[in-house]
């Protein structure tokens, strides 16, 4: 996008707009003589107010004194008054109002006349041109909801097993078949891509990939395996047509053994339940929530893809670079612990700032439609929806409460996060289904 100009102007300035790339603005702006005289007095009564006058210079105006003896403080209240009344008038009249006003910088305001008025410029970044989003536009493609199986049921019984389970640490032995293991997992050519991070795993067939439980029997604590994984035939589901292996960096961070209590009524009232039936039912239930979420995820990412699809627009450059500069920071520091060479780091390192581009341009856009898009339509979230959901977040233990500096914070970007959600929520209500 090349810079634009457009010009407008009132009685009392002149204003030229220039947009450039990434949201920038620069207002140049023309004074009339009335507004830098109308201003001008305005200060000169703002510092008589807190002066007095002696009264051997009764004879003399109060402006005339107040010129001879306190020039600079009139000066400097003129050009804060002049800045006030011209900032208001300039945005208003270009209709590109800053993103933060502490980044204004003014030019030129030496040039500038009492009586005569003259010129300035502002330059600051501006909010971004969001296109508005036609829901005639829009059609998704229906999603089948899954049937919640015997083996998810099972699956969920044996995890609320373990959650009762007598633990002993394993320290100078490897792993052996039955194990449990906790696992820091991530992508070879991709360490800042975390998998997972002190995750629990057991080490048997049926409960892990084969090609990973192979590749870490006979490991011991601390060690990383880097494996490439294969297709798993003990999921019918997989597609091995469409497979692609990847290479893992696993490393193992605790080898424990478990003594499993049995799936029975006592188990269950542990968990909560009067028996085993009723934590049966109070799994299903559970599981029946989680595959209309998934619909409900997955007809949003449709909505996602959709609209970064059709909308294209200039990004405030600020928000982008605090973005990458917090991103690359956090990466640099996770690659610099890798047993890699300077130059295979400066590789992953060159490949994860184009995926974090990518990234940020993406989150940024479906941000500000959406964000625009909630503005339109009212849509809005109220505190007990926020409570509700750091409720959850909470008892799920997903939530690190130390990242945030106070609790308002949290609080606005959860606000966020659902208003991001109710908006792409009534996108799908409101369009077609094929």
């Amino acid at each position: 996008m090349s810079a634009t100009a457009t010009k407008s102007e009132n009685k009392n300035v002149q204003v030229t707009l220039e947009r450039s790339p990434g949201c920038r603005i620069k207002l140049n702006v023309v004074i009339s003589p009335e507004v830098a005289q109308t201003t001008y007095a305005e200060a000169l009564k703002s510092v008589g107010k807190t002066i007095s006058i002696p009264k051997s210079k009764k004879n003399s105006t109060p402006e005339h004194y107040i010129m001879e003896h306190h020039e600079a403080e009139v000066q400097a209240e003129w050009r804060k008054i002049l800045l006030q009344t011209v900032f208001q008038e300039a945005f208003s009249l270009g209709n590109a109002s800053p993103l933060e006003n502490e980044n204004v910088k003014c030019d030129e305001i030496d040039n500038i006349s009492p009586k005569t008025g003259g010129s300035l410029s502002f330059e600051y970044v501006t909010h971004p041109l969001t296109p508005v989003i036609n829901l005639s536009d829009i059609t998704l493609q229906n999603v089948n909801r899954r049937a919640v199986t015997k083996k998810e049921i099972d699956v969920a019984l044996d995890k609320i097993s373990i959650n009762f389970a007598t633990w002993t640490d394993v320290t100078n032995c490897p792993v052996e078949e039955g194990d449990f293991v906790i696992l820091d997992i991530c992508k070879a050519d991709e360490p800042w891509n975390e998998i997972c991070r002190n995750t629990l795993f057991q080490v048997k067939t049926g409960k892990m990939a084969n090609w990973m439980r192979k590749s870490l029997l006979g490991k011991k604590i601390n060690e990383f395996v880097k494996e490439i994984s294969e297709p798993d035939y003990n999921q019918p589901e997989l597609n091995e047509a469409s497979f692609e292996p990847i290479e893992y960096i696993i490393t193992i961070r605790a080898i424990k053994t478990a003594s499993l209590p049995e799936i029975t009524d006592d188990l269950a009232r542990k968990a909560g339940a009067s028996n085993l039936i009723h934590l049966k039912e109070i799994i299903t239930a559970d599981l029946n929530r989680l595959a209309d979420n998934e619909v409900a995820e997955k007809l949003r990412q449709q909505v996602d893809t959709t609209l970064l699809s059709r909308f294209h627009f200039e990004l405030p450059y600020t928000i982008v670079k605090k973005e990458k500069d917090a991103r690359l920071h956090n990466a640099v520091a996770l690659l610099e612990k890798q047993q890699s060479s300077q130059d295979t780091k400066k590789e992953q390192l060159a490949k994860l700032e184009k995926l974090i581009d990518a990234e940020i341009d993406r989150n940024l856009r479906l941000y500000f439609l959406l964000q625009t898009f909630a503005r339109q339509h009212n849509i809005q979230v109220n505190s007990e929806e926020v409570a509700r959901e750091l409720t959850q977040l909470i008892m799920q233990n997903t939530l690190n409460l130390q990242s945030y500096q106070n609790n308002e914070d949290l609080k606005n970007k959860l606000t966020m996060q659902l208003l991001l959600i109710k908006a792409r929520d009534y996108i799908i209500q409101h369009v077609g289904r094929q």
